[in-house]
């Protein structure tokens, strides 16, 4: 038999040699798309969850410094995470409120949720838990002497002028009316500041009628001598007026934060979402803009419920409704801002109108400004509340009769006339 000879296949080393490359780069490539896709993507939410967890702190503090951690404050909170879409042990989601610096001290707002993997998965990577924390810290009422500006309430630009006598509309500031009025904060202005009647229930010695704060005016402070149960605690005497707070909110500022509509063009009006009838309407999230007047009057209910939205309009904003009114600041505005008009001129068509019916209650969080014209507040019996800094160049408020008023500064109230304490004024964000 022929023997054949043996011949050495070079390439036989070789064999499988692509495979094993192959394999070495798609694990590369997997750990490049887990740093791309997985992470970026739990980043993404993360963001968004901040943006919530800091819409409902802004939203909740108000009633957390008012009753601290009750069922109030966890309603409000729930609302406000709700419309965002995240209801507590619903889809993974969590909404948790919490006191780090103990009762009545701080409020800690955590928003979070179960997100998933995509290329995780090849390593062993399971859903993911991502939270969004804010915290808020309250400013308690402790006394101090004298006003120093604190944080302001209420500032009026107008132009400086003669101090008129009582009772004037259409300059500065005036308030009056037949309720109960409570300023926590300073009220400043570059002309009249002027508090007129302020009716049953107050009294000389209510806590119910009465400016925790200073009046920070060249025209000092005018109350009405028949109103001797109107209270300041700080100082009312002649001083300078300290700079607009809301000054560097222009409306070239504002005008890139819209999502719906543009300041240069007519606004095209809400997409509200209808609820059930006699109940409320909402708005969703967003900043509202246009070149002429925003209007945000709830279509079918009287009522607005709890939103989060701002409204910007190189003309002017008008919010109305005959039942109850909560709107929060979109959490990417500015020093907060709510609302703002840029219309000049006086009252008989205000900057922005907020106003309405006998049964109209608000409750905002957020600054309203009017930076070149003026500012219309009025509400009937239910009353009024809001927390950030009303500005324009006039203001006139109207309380309607047995109404309850209360303005809380963004970041606290003003400089006290000594003595007091123990009941918070005011908060801020820490983190």
């Amino acid at each position: 038999m022929k023997t054949l000879p043996l011949t050495l296949n070079l390439r036989d080393r070789e064999r499988g040699a692509v495979a094993l490359v192959i394999a070495v780069m798609w694990m590369a490539l997997f750990g490049m798309a887990v740093m791309a896709v997985d992470f970026g993507y739990l980043y993404t939410k993360k963001r968004g969850l901040q943006s919530v967890a800091d819409a409902v702190l802004k939203g909740t503090m108000p009633m957390y410094m008012a009753g601290g951690l009750n069922a109030a404050t966890q309603t409000r909170a729930t609302q406000i995470a709700g419309l965002n879409g995240f209801v507590d042990g619903v889809g993974g989601a969590k909404v948790q409120l919490t006191e780090p610096g103990g009762p009545n001290s701080q409020l800690q707002v955590t928003i979070g949720g179960q997100f998933p993997t995509f290329f995780g998965g090849i390593f062993g990577l399971t859903p993911r838990e991502v939270d969004g924390i804010a915290v808020g810290q309250l400013i308690g009422g402790g006394g101090g002497g004298g006003g120093g500006g604190g944080n302001i309430a209420i500032y009026s630009g107008d132009l400086p002028q003669a101090c008129p006598p009582p009772i004037v509309w259409g300059t500065g500031f005036t308030i009056q009316g037949m309720g109960s009025l409570v300023i926590n904060g300073d009220v400043a202005g570059t002309s009249k500041i002027e508090f007129g009647w302020m009716l049953s229930p107050c009294t000389p010695s209510s806590t119910q009628c009465q400016l925790n704060g200073s009046v920070l005016s060249p025209c000092g402070a005018t109350i009405d001598a028949t109103d001797g149960s109107f209270a300041v605690t700080g100082t009312t005497t002649a001083s300078a007026a300290p700079p607009d707070p809301l000054a560097a909110d222009t409306l070239a500022v504002l005008a890139t934060r819209c999502t719906v509509g543009s300041v240069t063009t007519p606004f095209p009006g809400i997409s509200w979402v209808i609820g059930a009838p006699g109940t409320c309407d909402a708005i969703p999230p967003g900043v509202y803009c246009g070149a002429d007047m925003v209007n945000v009057t709830p279509p079918t209910n009287m009522s607005i419920c709890p939103s989060i939205a701002s409204f910007v309009s190189a003309s002017s904003v008008n919010i109305q409704a005959n039942g109850s009114i909560n709107i929060t600041a979109n959490a990417t505005m500015p020093d907060n801002i709510l609302a703002y008009g840029a219309a000049a001129g006086g009252c008989g068509i205000p900057a922005v109108q907020l106003a309405n019916g006998p049964s109209t209650l608000y409750n905002l969080t957020g600054s309203v400004y009017a930076p070149n014209g003026c500012l219309n507040v009025g509400s009937g019996t239910p009353g009024f509340t809001m927390t950030g800094t009303l500005d324009g160049k006039i203001i006139n408020i109207g309380i309607g009769p047995g109404s309850s008023w209360v303005f809380n500064a963004p970041g606290g109230g003003g400089g006290g006339g000594g003595g007091g304490g123990g009941s918070p004024t005011g908060w801020k964000i820490i983190r």
